[in-house]
């Protein structure tokens, strides 16, 4: 049913593009991340594809899985599509998904029953279906919706003592860090209010506080596990990014985390709409709330974490949490504190939970069987209406104001300027990203997952500039001496160069693992290998009490 559900609201993907801001660059990266995975690289970071062919380094930062789900979906695909059929997909497969998932973790704490609504609103929610999908086509952040409450549940099958609660938590937790970064920040936040609010009650009953500690420490290792399992992706991530343009693209401008607070201080009037829309999040969750309180039903404790949750994630929107991000720093990487609504919703779908069950909706005895046939009508044509009707609401202005830019985009493969590589000059890298200026036609290679050869014969010794952007990660080696040739970014362009003798020239391109790379594979082969003996230890421990 919840399947049926999440095609029935996506049905406006195959009428109307799904035109975000991000759209485009999605169409650009997948069809790099495809191409490369398809040259043999199983991890791509560098995509020789963008930008003309000269390379960009996006995937050293942007999170791999959501990209990995587009390139099965566009190989097992079995008809003929476009360009844009990847991205589209994952997105519609990330909604559907995250409805299950909301579903599963509804029917573990209220029933199968309430379950059902709760899950095609989540669906639907605006934060969620507006912004994410269609405003900003935000990838990596539809999915942190389908993690995020799988992580709770597996915090809950714990506090149950149900089994797979702590493989479940650790495996969502890797998911997210995976899939969008900042997404998995603003999870921890909600854990530990979550835990704020747990713990009292816990640590009254004395025959529960060894249970809150195991719980509280199996949780915390499995998220340490996963973190550092995920250090492959994260460690480069985080300890590069002095490579490329990002550091001023994170924090100044529009970009600064400052100007994207919402509510009574909108400095960015792009947030006008996010903030109507969290307005009327606000008032659901007080609306559900109020009947909640009247019908007797704060002491649940699921409520008291949602209200509590629901709370701080709005308070985190707003100016007055200013002094919070000056406490914590690496908060104000996050960019937009908007993003904060991605908590909001998953309490919101909890209290609307809450609710029907304080209305008694839980109770079969309550409903005939025609109420629920035509309860189920009812959402599937407010599901069908909100997916055909999202689009003309939330299509960004530029899609339809800048065709002729959006065109240059995708024909150039131009990528985002936060990923301009260090030393391209920013007004030749605009020209080149939106094919005012072609990409120099020599020497050239092709791919990156093996190696190039260039040869020839120079009169005079001098320089040879590269068809493709300078970073680390490249490494040129002369055939005849079996020495390494030093390369450096050329100051007019960014473009990779090299000094060469008079006379013959015999040069191998390769592309090598930096030291961040090794590293974070390093930290990942231990985390894995650590979640591997934990499993052991745990399947025999389990394996003796049973036999006892």
């Amino acid at each position: 049913m919840v399947l049926a559900g999440g095609l029935i609201l996506s049905f406006g993907t195959l009428i109307h593009p799904v035109e975000g801001h991000s759209f485009y660059l999605n169409i650009n990266w997948h069809a790099g991340f495809l191409a490369e995975l398809r040259a043999g690289e199983w991890h791509p970071r560098w995509l020789s594809t963008m930008n003309q062919g000269l390379g960009a380094p996006s995937f050293y930062f942007y999170a791999p899985l959501p990209f990995y789900i587009s390139a099965a979906l566009d190989v097992l695909w079995p008809v003929d599509h476009g360009p844009n059929f990847g991205p589209v997909a994952t997105s519609v497969l990330a909604v559907i998904a995250s409805g299950l998932a909301m579903f599963s973790l509804i029917r573990a704490l209220y029933g199968a029953r309430i379950a059902l609504p709760a899950a095609a609103a989540f669906m639907a929610m605006p934060y969620h279906f507006g912004v994410d999908l269609w405003w900003r086509a935000a990838f990596g952040e539809l999915w942190a919706f389908v993690w995020l409450p799988l992580l709770a549940l597996g915090i809950v099958r714990q506090a149950r003592g149900q089994t797979g609660g702590v493989p479940l938590t650790g495996a969502a937790a890797a998911a997210m860090i995976l899939s969008h970064l900042p997404s998995f920040v603003i999870g921890l936040c909600g854990l530990a209010v979550m835990a704020v609010c747990c713990l009292p009650h816990a640590w009254a009953r004395r025959g529960d506080r060894a249970a809150i500690i195991r719980i509280l420490g199996r949780t915390t290792g499995a998220i340490a596990t996963a973190v550092a399992s995920t250090a492959a992706y994260w460690y480069p991530a985080l300890t590069t990014t002095h490579l490329t343009a990002m550091n001023e693209y994170m924090t100044q401008g529009w970009y600064a985390y400052s100007n994207n607070f919402i509510f009574w201080n909108v400095v960015n009037p792009e947030n006008l709409g996010i903030q109507t829309l969290a307005a009327a999040i606000l008032i659901a969750g007080l609306s559900f709330a109020y009947v909640i309180v009247r019908k007797k039903g704060p002491r649940s404790i699921p409520f008291q974490v949602a209200a509590a949750v629901f709370a701080m994630s709005l308070f985190m929107t707003t100016p007055t949490s200013a002094i919070i991000y000056d406490l914590l720093p690496p908060l104000q990487r996050l960019q937009f504190p908007w993003r904060f609504l991605l908590l909001s919703e998953i309490a919101l779908a909890v209290l609307l939970a809450q609710t029907l069950a304080s209305l008694g909706l839980d109770r079969t005895d309550q409903l005939p069987k025609k109420s629920g046939l035509k309860a189920i009508g009812c959402t599937a044509l407010a599901l069908l209406g909100l997916g055909l009707a999202m689009p003309g609401w939330m299509r960004p202005t530029y899609t339809a104001a800048d065709t002729a830019r959006v065109a240059a985009y995708l024909n150039s493969r131009a990528d985002g300027d936060e990923y301009r590589t260090r030393g391209t000059d920013q007004t030749y890298y605009s020209a080149i990203t939106f094919g005012q200026l072609a990409a120099p036609a020599a020497p050239r290679f092709v791919g990156e997952s093996t190696d190039a050869r260039l040869s020839g014969t120079r009169a005079d010794p001098g320089l040879l500039v590269f068809n493709r952007y300078w970073y680390p990660n490249l490494v040129v080696r002369d055939r005849m001496t079996g020495e390494h040739v030093d390369t450096a970014p050329q100051p007019s362009t960014g473009l990779a160069m090299a000094q060469v003798p008079a006379g013959p020239y015999d040069l191998v391109v390769e592309k090598r693992r930096m030291p961040e790379e090794t590293i974070g594979y390093g930290l990942s082969a231990a985390g894995l290998l650590f979640a591997l003996l934990w499993s052991a230890i745990s399947r025999g421990r389990r394996n003796r009490l049973a036999a006892a």
